[in-house]
């Protein structure tokens, strides 16, 4: 009788262990099937802080920007940029001059020339642009005016001994042939470097702007972006 109870209870509990594993085994099936549902397919209907619901485009993020005022203008540049004030350094120069203050890119400087603009200024690269109402639209950069083909000679509009007349998409304008200085600066075919825009209160001003990026990752969509900003009061 003792050995009879012995195997009806050895049979019980094999028989509980078998359902207790097959509970645990449906239990992490269950815990499965829900990441593979919330990783997979809930991801894919619906939308994230960084995808659209289809195709999975990454949103665009803008930069954070700060506005900067000053009597004729006002224009925004990258957070960490600061304005260091009206500059008359010479007779035929005065501009507002920003500056970049965020570590390691302090080497980075728009400034906005106002009716006082220096005529023979050298550049190694051009951003021709185009006024529309009380803004500005940037065009297509030139590379290294050093680099163009046909580049100017001695002798063939030479202004001195460093810099010649070149000219990008029909805009003229003074080409820097001796140094890498990473002045990029703006110009119409019309009016050169002066180009004229009338604001809604403050009237009538000239423009000329230069971005200068001494640092080893130069960023040239930093003077795009300031320029597409820019409204004349």
């Amino acid at each position: 009788e003792k050995e009879h109870m012995y195997t009806l209870n050895k049979t019980r509990s094999r028989k509980k262990l078998l359902i207790e594993f097959f509970v645990v085994l449906v239990g992490l099936f269950v815990i499965l099937a829900f990441v593979i549902w919330f990783f997979v397919f809930r991801s894919n209907g619906e939308t994230s802080s960084n995808f659209t619901k289809t195709g999975g485009t990454v949103a665009v993020v803008a930069p954070a920007t700060v506005d900067f005022v000053v009597d004729e203008f006002k224009i925004s540049l990258p957070e960490g940029w600061v304005l260091n004030g009206k500059q008359n350094p010479y007779y035929n120069q005065v501009y507002y001059e920003f500056q970049s203050k965020v570590k390691e890119y302090e080497n980075r400087w728009l400034k906005a020339y106002v009716d006082v603009i220096p005529q023979e200024y050298a550049l190694n690269k051009l951003l021709p642009i185009t006024v529309e109402g009380n803004r500005i639209q940037p065009g297509i950069m030139s590379e290294d005016c050093k680099s163009f083909t046909g580049a100017p000679k001695p002798g063939a509009g030479q202004t001195s001994a460093q810099t010649w007349k070149a000219t990008w998409q029909d805009v003229t304008f003074v080409c820097d042939m001796a140094t890498q200085q990473n002045h990029i600066g703006t110009a119409n075919a019309t009016n050169g470097y002066n180009v004229p825009i009338v604001g809604p209160t403050k009237g009538k001003h000239t423009y000329f702007f230069v971005y200068i990026d001494h640092n080893i990752r130069p960023d040239t969509t930093i003077l795009k972006n300031a320029l597409k900003s820019f409204e004349a009061l």
